[in-house]
């Protein structure tokens, strides 16, 4: 049916959900393998059930080396340090309607918006933008930041030490997420991303 396991021009998803086809593939899966990963290859966010798999990567679109890629990370030859581009929301019912296109009010639409308020109310997303796991561990230690006035502009720079603490080889992106005050009137994200680096 239109909408369900497709999505396509003037077609749009009836639910967040994979397909209920794709779904029982992986139940399937379960019932025989020793391990499931599932290789979510999608250009939008797609909540899953955690409990039907023992990993899961989102590998989006990844052009002519995805498969090289993929298998890099699958047999352990790379370790992943990507972040999500996007928050993983549970459902629809967690987001406002399409057709209000603000996305300051509450529920907010994307992780900028979608406060502490959203989450007492609505139950937190699956996965928060910038989320990503690796096969090790990071320390972050030593953050300074700072601040200076050029041309009437104010502007940060923050350094950290980021140190592999764990046994494998891996390269984490430092992300830098800063809040600031709300002028009167104006709505703003209370922690966008300000800088990131791999």
């Amino acid at each position: 049916a239109d909408g369900v396991g497709h999505e396509q021009e003037m077609i749009d998803r009836v639910s967040l959900e994979l397909p209920r086809v794709q779904q029982d593939l992986i139940a399937a899966v379960r019932g025989s393998a020793k391990k499931v990963v599932l290789v979510v290859v999608s250009g939008s966010a797609v909540p899953f059930d955690e409990d039907a798999t023992d990993a899961a990567l989102y590998a989006m679109y990844g052009g002519e080396e995805a498969g090289n890629g993929l298998a890099d990370v699958l047999f352990g030859a790379a370790a992943p340090s990507g972040r999500l581009p996007f928050t993983v929301f549970n459902s629809l019912k967690q987001l406002k309607s399409m057709e209000d296109y603000d996305l300051t009010t509450q529920p907010g639409r994307t992780h900028l918006y979608y406060d502490d308020s959203s989450v007492a109310k609505l139950g937190a997303p699956q996965f928060w933008f910038g989320f990503g796991l690796s096969f090790t561990q990071f320390r972050f230690s030593d953050l300074t930041v700072t601040t200076m006035m050029e041309s009437g502009c104010w502007s940060a720079l923050a350094n950290v030490t980021v140190t592999n603490v764990g046994t494998v080889p891996g390269r984490e992106v430092a992300q830098l997420y800063l809040n600031r005050p709300s002028p009167t009137g104006v709505p703003i994200a209370p922690w966008p991303l300000r800088g990131y680096q791999r």
